[in-house]
């Protein structure tokens, strides 16, 4: 398990809508995460949140326009952003 393997997770998700939506579609959190493993990703949830907090303000920029997923609510973001609840 490595952050390379997460930060690598994070790259491809960020440039491959296919592989976002059949994750996003993916209906507990045991099933993204095994899914994700077979994809050849091997992270903990803890290096999945490191490599996140990693990402530079240019990074994010780039992925999400400089900001959140736009969800006032904690409650709507966790329903409807993928990159917010893919391990929740």
């Amino acid at each position: 398990m490595s952050i390379e393997s997460a930060k690598t997770f994070l790259d491809r998700i960020q440039n491959d809508e296919e592989l976002k939506n059949k994750i996003a579609a993916l209906g507990s959190k045991a099933e993204r995460i095994e899914f994700i493993k077979g994809e050849g990703f091997d992270f903990t949830e803890e290096e999945f949140n490191q490599a996140r907090k990693e990402l530079t303000p240019e990074s994010l920029d780039e992925v999400a326009g400089g900001g959140h997923c736009g969800y006032t609510h904690e409650s709507e973001c966790k329903a409807k952003c993928f990159d917010c609840s893919m391990l929740s």
